[in-house]
């Protein structure tokens, strides 16, 4: 009967913690429009401070629209010749 009692009382507390999948996509979601709206605050940041350093922009936008040469995000790497 402890036995019974103590699994009774570990299944009814474990479903307090669910989630659905409508909430796990809400909670990305929210996660990822925070993130974003951080990371255009630091790029603005940056053109701000580079503003008068044009070759650093140029290479910076370069670099953001990915390198013909090789993207690390992708996977690829620039070869060395």
């Amino acid at each position: 009967m402890k036995t019974f009692l103590i699994l009774i009382i570990g299944l009814i507390s474990s479903t307090g913690f669910a989630q659905t999948q409508l909430e796990l996509n809400e909670n990305a979601n929210t996660s990822y429009k925070k993130a974003d709206i951080e990371l255009n605050d630091v790029y603005q940041k940056i053109l701000s401070a580079y503003k008068s350093d044009t070759l650093f922009i140029k290479t910076l936008q370069v670099w953001l629209d990915g390198n013909a040469e090789g993207d690390a995000c992708s996977g690829t790497v620039k070869i060395i010749e």
